[in-house]
């Protein structure tokens, strides 16, 4: 089957993707636009069936799209324009999914009668998507600093250990951490001591381990604290092998951290 429109300057040169299939679901033809968000080439895409279990594709809370509720074959199946319908479908380049606003129309004869094919347009979101997942988890962020912040307010000295302990449970499971501890500092001894520490499921603790330690061995941690500043490591293992930093890192499995002063 040909469809005039698929030879037509607009079609390869708009910016919204454009892919036809057959009833069947199979891809007929599929515009510049389309191939470039996708990801995929034409010869990539073409015969592919909407049905086709290979495609990975995801509702915007991330579970899984059934190929029988995605736009193309409701089209298909009701015979009607499907609109608006956000999917998450993964870039093999990127590695990552991309975020797409879809819609799947008909294609009718004359007489209103649908044709043997139907039309899926869609626009790349992705960037919008992002930005309204990082401002979600920003005002989480917010909301549980006020309730922690609200927490403390009363506490006793028998009470505060508790909720030291419920805080860092809930910044380290926001984060997505795997250890979330504090550390107090005594300036006669020079010496550092984990006095609080959660552990991530799976996770070892290591606060009887962490006892005592001379500062120097936390030299560049200190040095950035004392200027009021956070210290952050990407890579444990990029340090030499002779560091202390590391030598006390490494055998707790940490492969990167981030500290911050209190």
């Amino acid at each position: 089957m040909k469809i005039a429109f698929t030879d037509s300057i607009l079609f390869q040169t708009i910016s919204q993707g454009v892919v036809y299939h057959k009833a069947n679901g199979e891809i007929l033809d599929a515009n510049l636009a389309a191939q470039k968000i996708l990801g995929l080439s034409l010869d990539q895409m073409k015969g592919k069936s909407t049905i086709n279990e290979k495609w990975k594709v995801v509702r915007q809370d991330g579970s899984d799209f059934p190929t029988m509720e995605q736009p193309a074959f409701e089209c298909l199946k009701t015979r009607k324009p499907v609109k608006d319908v956000i999917m998450g479908v993964f870039h093999p380049h990127k590695n990552d999914f991309i975020w797409i606003l879809s819609d799947a129309h008909p294609i009718l004869q004359k007489n209103g009668e649908m044709e043997e094919s139907i039309v899926v347009t869609f626009t790349d979101i992705t960037d919008r998507i992002l930005a309204q997942k990082e401002l979600t988890k920003l005002n989480q962020l917010q909301e549980l600093l006020i309730k922690i912040a609200n927490n403390y307010i009363n506490l006793t000295a028998e009470t505060l250990p508790i909720q030291i302990n419920e805080s860092i449970s809930e910044l380290g499971k926001y984060i997505g951490s795997d250890r979330f501890y504090v550390f107090s500092y005594d300036e006669v001894k020079g010496t550092t001591t984990n006095t609080f520490e959660w552990c991530n499921e799976g996770i070892m603790p290591e606060i009887d381990n962490l006892k005592d330690i001379p500062v120097e061995a936390f030299e560049s941690w200190f040095n950035q604290f004392n200027k009021g500043l956070p210290f952050e490591l990407n890579d444990v293992l990029a340090l030499d092998a002779n560091d202390p930093f590391r030598q006390i890192l490494e055998p707790q499995g940490i492969k990167s951290l981030i500290t911050v002063p209190i």
